[in-house]
Formats: structure tokens, sequence, C-alpha cells
């Protein structure tokens, strides 16, 4: 009877997914907002938070924490803003059951009208699970425990069954593309065996189980890691596989463009208050107002929110003795923006990468993969962060047809690939990136210049046209560019040639890059030809431990201003003048005020 229940349920959630993919030109992006469960308990004290819940202004009072009533003023608050589902906190527990929601709060969601996704916190259930005593720490403490093999699978689908059993399937939240979501909190991934077939087994398992548990075909919102393990999910299990990004000064890798993250300012002194660490403080406005400006451009899946009540980092919508309802004011603004708005979305774009798998078979060791997974970590995410990602063999061309701007940055062109691309330079705006076309003859290259060596240079020349110099390795042409070409940018190597090198070049509205870099300097005069307006400064997501944001040492109270200013196609959505935002954070020095909030 089981077996048959369990099929009936699949079997339904299967043809709901298919009905709810079939409307999808006329669905909005859902905005989903992450929201904890840990008023009731006894483990969270309220009196030692840094600024208070205001239950008032959602009309209760805040005493009974496990009533209907108490869950269901919040999601009513929720939906009155436009958020269309929560994303649930949940976790295993020491000593008690799993953080699923309990019966109050699944009826007080059905009358609220949201639906809700697990956010699956992986780094704490390894936590419970690896530490017997003591206490939780906020630090990622499990490095390598995301691994390839049954084991994870086995965990991982068996915490999801118990959350899938205890929620109403029709309560179940979707995505844009009409596919069940699972929002997954882990870092750990153990990257020691880079075996693709390892990583496609995984994929599959994880796939096939918790699709079963969850009753529809289930997609996994992971947190990006920058991790090659990862990667491959991203890259060959895109359909249920997808990064995003939990708060904004974390990278998230271009390998789609499904999930855009809003952070509503960052401060977490709480958690220094608590535990002592390192505060750090992400107010600047820009980050707010170009995280909304994304959520048209790159016409995500879904839009998630962190978060609705995480008091030890200053992360509420939920209004505060601080904040008053200014930042789910905001938050009401920007969804209806983006839901009923005219900003018009940046050209929907197809990227062409090589198979990042060659890396660790055919190709190991290749210098171009590596650079090209830097750009795709970072580059990408700010100068096409509307591409769809693709490998040559992958291509066909009807999907040519589907993208009025293509952009082909693998350096193993594909001849058949080249040939599509040459035959459609009139119709469409194509970008390339092939230096490699004196030795390999693609026919690409030659659309531009007339090529000729390749000089062995390997290390810094001086440029015109961006400031600085650029590493030039051993594939950049020496090449006259076309009579009717214009060349944005040129590098100056005078032992292989009397002339500038055009590292840049456009020819109509196609552009060709003789260079293989991730560096920004050759990467934004580039992307300024192919959309036809200069590059600007953009502050989100963070390369490596970089990122715009002011540190306090929790030991030594020393302050430290980090900047991060990246080129970038970023627009933004200004903050309306009707939002007091710059509101001064406590125990802030006056004369980081204008740091803070990104005013000097």
């Amino acid at each position: 009877m089981r077996k048959k229940n369990d099929f009936r349920r699949w079997f339904i959630g299967l043809l709901l997914a298919l009905c709810a993919s079939s409307s999808l030109a006329d669905e909005r992006t859902p905005v989903f907002v992450q929201f904890f469960d840990w008023f009731h308990t006894k483990q969270w004290h309220e009196e030692q938070f840094v600024d208070k819940p205001d239950w008032a202004q959602i009309g209760i009072t805040g005493q009974d924490r496990s009533s209907e009533l108490f869950y269901y003023k919040q999601f009513a608050y929720m939906k009155a803003l436009g958020v269309d589902a929560v994303a649930w906190e949940y976790h295993l527990q020491r000593g008690a059951a799993p953080t699923y929601p309990g019966e109050a709060a699944i009826r007080a969601l059905r009358r609220s009208g949201l639906k809700i996704a697990p956010f699956y916190d992986w780094e704490i259930s390894a936590k419970v699970r690896n530490q017997s005593t003591g206490k939780l720490m906020p630090t990622l403490s499990n490095p390598d425990s995301i691994r390839p093999d049954d084991a994870t699978v086995d965990l991982i689908d068996g915490d999801l069954q118990q959350f899938f059993d205890r929620v109403p399937h029709d309560l179940l939240a979707h995505d844009k593309k009409g596919r069940l979501v699972v929002f997954v909190f882990g870092y750990g991934f153990n990257d020691s065996n880079p075996n693709p077939k390892a990583w496609d087994g995984f994929a599959d398992r994880l796939e096939t189980k918790v699709s079963h548990s969850s009753g529809a075909p289930t997609v996994f919102y992971w947190t990006a890691r920058n991790s090659v393990f990862e990667e491959h999910l991203f890259l060959h299990h895109r359909e249920s596989f997808v990064p995003f990004q939990f708060v904004l000064d974390t990278p998230q890798s271009q390998f789609g463009h499904d999930s855009v993250t809003w952070n509503f300012g960052f401060d977490n002194l709480g958690v220094q208050k608590r535990d002592g660490l390192e505060r750090v403080i992400r107010l600047d406005r820009r980050y707010v107002e170009e995280m909304g400006w994304l959520s048209k451009a790159a016409s995500p899946a879904l839009v998630f929110i962190y978060g609705w009540n995480e008091p030890f980092e200053g992360s509420m919508l939920l209004p505060t003795a601080q904040w008053g309802d200014t930042k789910a004011r905001l938050a009401r603004d920007f969804i209806r923006r983006m839901k009923f708005g005219n900003d018009a979305p940046l050209p929907k774009t197809l990227l062409i990468v090589d198979d990042l798998d060659a890396y660790w078979t055919t190709r190991k060791g290749d210098w171009h993969l590596t650079i090209l997974r830097d750009m795709l970590l970072y580059a990408m995410r700010r100068f096409a962060p509307q591409a769809d990602v693709r490998t040559p063999a992958e291509i066909t061309a009807s999907l040519l047809d589907q993208y009025p701007y293509i952009i082909d940055a693998s350096s193993q062109k594909s001849p058949r690939v080249s040939q599509w691309l040459l035959q459609r330079m009139n119709t469409h705006q194509i970008m390339v990136f092939d230096p490699l076309a004196a030795s390999t003859g693609d026919p690409l290259a030659a659309h531009f210049a007339k090529l000729g060596p390749s000089p062995a240079v390997n290390r810094e020349v001086k440029i015109t046209g961006a400031p600085g110099s650029v590493f030039v390795r051993d594939d950049v042409n020496v090449a006259r560019a076309c009579s009717t070409c214009r060349t944005w940018l040129t590098a100056e190597i005078p032992q292989s040639s009397s002339s500038p090198i055009p590292i840049v070049v456009q020819k109509g509205r196609d552009v060709w890059v003789n260079a293989y870099t991730s560096d920004e300097r050759v990467l934004s005069p580039a992307f300024a030809a192919f959309y036809g307006h200069p590059m600007g400064i953009s502050i989100m997501y963070g390369e490596g431990m970089a990122s715009q944001r002011l540190e306090i040492d929790g030991a030594t109270k020393k302050v430290t201003r980090n900047h991060l200013n990246r080129l970038s196609v970023d627009g933004k959505w200004e903050i309306p003048q009707s939002i007091d935002w710059n509101r001064p954070p406590p125990a802030v020095d006056k004369n980081d005020y204008k740091f803070v909030f990104g005013l000097d």
C-alpha cells in the first residue's frame, strides 16, 4: 500500500508540474523569503536581540509563539508585501525533532495563500550529526562533508523525506519553470576525487530519490561555493541543480540565471555579542539597488530574500524597533516593480563554454579551462548575468536562433558551431573569444582581422584604451583589423610587431576578443561594444574574501573598510525617497557613517 500511495503522489505531482510549466509565459517570478521558526523555543532569548521585533505592527502580541494566529499574522503580512512562498529553515536538532513546520503553521500557511519550500540547512544538520555535545557555532565547520556517494544521498533524502511527509503536496512551492523547489545551504563539497562519473551518479541518485520523496520533479537551489564538484552539477544537471547566493557578498557563479537574491541589509552585531566573532556591516545602498535591478534584468526563475526574521545578522523584513517597517515597505515596492513594472530585461543571451570536465580528462591542466572557470565564477556574473550556458556539444542551429545575443567563450572551437555563427553574423549579435585561431584555423577570427602568428609572451604588457597592463599569454594573435572594423583595445608587444596588436575588435554589431582572459580591463570594453554602452561599477558578489563592507574585530574592535568596486553591466533601482534607508547602526563611529551607506 505504501508503494502504491507513493507512486500516486509522485504521478499527481508530475501532472501538476507539467500543468505549471505549460503556462510559463504568463507567470511572474515568484518571491521566496526565508523563515526561521525559532521564537517558540528556549534556545533563542529575544530580550537579548540587538534589534527587537515589533510584533504590534503585524497585529499580534508575540506571547503565544506556537499558535495558528501567530503564524498566520506573519504569513498574511508577507503575502501583502507580494511574497509568494516561505523558505522554511529546516535542519536536524539535538534532542528534538527536525524543524519541520507543525500543524498550526500548516493551517496558517493555507489560510494565508502562501506556499512553502524547505530551506535545507546541511551545515547545521551535519554539526548535529558530528558533534555529540557542545555548543553549535555559527561557522562552516563541516568541510568535505558532501561527497558523491550513496551515504550522502541517503542522508539528504532521509532528512527531506521527513519534511515532505508533514507538508501537504498542494502547499509545496514551485519556481517559474514549474519545478518543485528545495533550497540547500551546504558549502562542504569534497573535491578530492574530481571524477565526472561519480558526480553524475550522485546527481542521478539524488534527483531520483528526492523527486520521489517530494512527489514531483525537484530542483535544488544550492549555495554556490566555487567547487569543481558543484560546478559539474550546475553545468551538466542544470535543470535540477542551480547556483544561488545566500548573502550578497558571497560569489554566485554564472552557470545560469534562475536565481537572484535580495538581502535588505546585513549587520551581524548579534553574532559578535553572542560569540565574539568579527562584526560585518553591509548596508551600502548599492547592494539593495543593484539586486532589485537584477531581478528584472536577468529574468530569474525565482527571487530569494534573506530573510524574514534573522535577528543575529540583521536580515529582517519583520518590523523591528530600530528599522520599523522600512525594509518591508522597500521589499513591497521592489516586488511590485519586478512583477508589474516596465523595466526592460537584458537581451536574451546564450553563453557557449568548454566542457569543464575536460580539465580532469582529455585536457588535464589546460590553463584555458582554468581561465574559463574563473570567468564563470566571477566575471560573467557581472557582464552577462542573463546568459544561458551551454557546451559546444549541446549547440544546434535551432538553439542559436532562440537567442538574439550569443557569446562564444569556448577555447576549443567546434567547426560546426563556428560555421553556424558565421552564418548568423548579420542576423544576431555575436561576441567571440578566439585567440587560438592562428593555430587551429578556426574561421571566426578571420571575419574580423588578418591573422599572423601567436607570439610567446606570457607576461604583463601595456594596453591602450584601458588603464594599466594585462597579462598576455601565448595565444594572442598578431593581427590587422579589417578596414571596416573598430578597435577598442590594443596591446603593445614590441618583439612581435611594430604596431599595437588589436585585443578587442568590433565589426558591425559583432565583437572579437583576441585574448583569453578574465581581466575586467579587457572584458569591460568588449562588453561595452557588445551592449552599445559603457560598463558601470558594481559592488555585488564577493571575490574570494574581498567584498564591500565594514569589519569590526571582535576582540580588538579594530575597524577595517573593505572596498570592492568592479566593472559590470549592472544597473540599479534607486531606493525611493520615501524610504529612510540611512539609519546609523548601533556602536559604529560616526566617521564610518558615509562608508557604511556608500555615500562617500
